[in-house]
């Protein structure tokens, strides 16, 4: 049952994913692209706080799809960013490193969320993983739409 559970919580979180990485080309329109990864970043820390906060699991499994949601918005967008910036040249590079590191957070994330829970609790893992979005949220800020904000003034 338990498994069940998890398993439609993780599906969701899936699907709201996707949907917003389908839906990123409208909203690129109306707000420019640093600006949509900054709230993505702070979104997701603010859901895994509301993760923390949920009464059941129910509300877990809503808040989890709400934080899939934004990142789902987090990925193409610091790609496309990424691409922007970076010459054609060097475009397989850079991707490269950025797909390694990916993957070397896939599997530290689990471990170091492992270490976490047992020395701090459960709850502390939601606390440790909204700080690193929230503070993701600030860099993007203060590197890429304020940058952008004074470059157009």
């Amino acid at each position: 049952f338990v498994a069940t559970i998890v398993g439609i919580i993780i599906f969701g979180a899936g699907v709201f994913s996707a949907l917003a990485s389908i839906s990123i080309g409208k909203l690129s329109r109306f707000m420019p692209m640093p600006r949509i990864l900054c709230v993505s970043t702070c979104g997701v820390g603010g859901f895994f706080i509301l993760q923390y906060l949920m009464p059941d699991v129910w509300g877990l499994g809503v808040s989890r799809a709400l934080a899939g949601f934004f990142m789902g918005f987090i990925t193409p967008i610091a790609n496309t960013l990424i691409s922007k910036s970076v010459p054609v040249e060097r475009r397989g590079i850079v991707f490269g490193a950025v797909s390694s590191v990916a993957m070397m957070g896939n599997v530290l994330g689990p471990v170091i969320s492992g270490v976490i829970a047992r020395a701090f609790g459960y709850g502390a893992v939601f606390w440790s993983t909204a700080a690193i979005f929230f503070v993701a949220s600030w860099f993007v800020y203060r590197n890429l739409v304020m940058s952008r904000e004074s470059s157009s003034s």
